[in-house]
């Protein structure tokens, strides 16, 4: 009886054994489907985010296109400098002019700066260099003073023009690249109850060169009826 026991014992050891076992495997298969699945979805979301931040930075730029009544846009190295410079958050450090009303304020932007924002904005080498050395007239532009020094010009005066962003749809296309859709409001305030009139149209590819992991390659305007 002694022994019949015993072997069932081993029998029932043998049969736990395997049952973890089997268990265990079956926990790291999950493991496994989970890492190939639920990261993707993921990561999709972290791309989502960043090239949701990387045409962030273009709506200054978006707005004074926009002011200055322009609807097409190539984007040659003068028009990423302009686009780069705009980007850059200005502070009173930097405020070298400081304006009466209906004058405008200017802000030093400096070389260093400037190259890092044309990187992550469009993966590529900008300076001050590429800045026209004329300003229009523009209620806020960026451009190079004769001494090289590139700066932002802000008009100090109100306006009753408004710019607001609404939605943003980002769409993969072919390979890597993306199709980023901004819809928004550009107009006096409270006129077509808020609602969306311009569509702005970014095709944008991955750049180790960003920060943001992607860069900036085409962008159009167009009016939505």
């Amino acid at each position: 009886i002694f022994s019949l026991r015993n072997k069932s014992g081993k029998r029932n050891n043998i049969m736990r054994k395997r049952r973890t076992r089997i268990c265990g495997i079956m926990l790291i298969m999950l493991i496994i489907i989970s890492f190939f699945t639920y990261p993707q979805s993921i990561q999709a979301k972290s791309h989502n985010a960043q090239i949701k931040k990387l045409v962030g930075k273009m709506e200054d730029y978006e707005y004074k296109l926009l002011l200055d009544g322009k609807k097409k846009v190539k984007l040659t190295k003068t028009e990423m400098a302009k686009a780069a410079a705009l980007s850059i958050e200005l502070n009173e450090k930097n405020h070298i002019k400081v304006a009466e009303f209906g004058e405008d304020d200017i802000y030093k932007i400096s070389n260093k700066k400037l190259k890092a924002a044309g990187k992550n904005l469009f993966g590529t080498t900008i300076s001050n260099k590429n800045l026209p050395t004329t300003f229009k007239d523009s209620l806020f532009d960026a451009y190079r003073k004769k001494n090289g020094t590139a700066v932002v010009s802000i008009a100090n005066t109100e306006i009753e023009m408004d710019y607001v962003v609404h939605s943003i749809k980002i769409t993969k296309k072919s390979g890597n690249t993306y199709q980023v859709k901004k819809n928004a409001y550009y107009g006096y305030w409270g006129s077509n109850n808020g609602q969306s009139n311009y569509r702005i149209i970014y095709q944008v590819k991955p750049s180790s060169k960003s920060v943001y992991g992607y860069k900036i390659t085409k962008m159009k305007i167009m009016t939505m009826e």
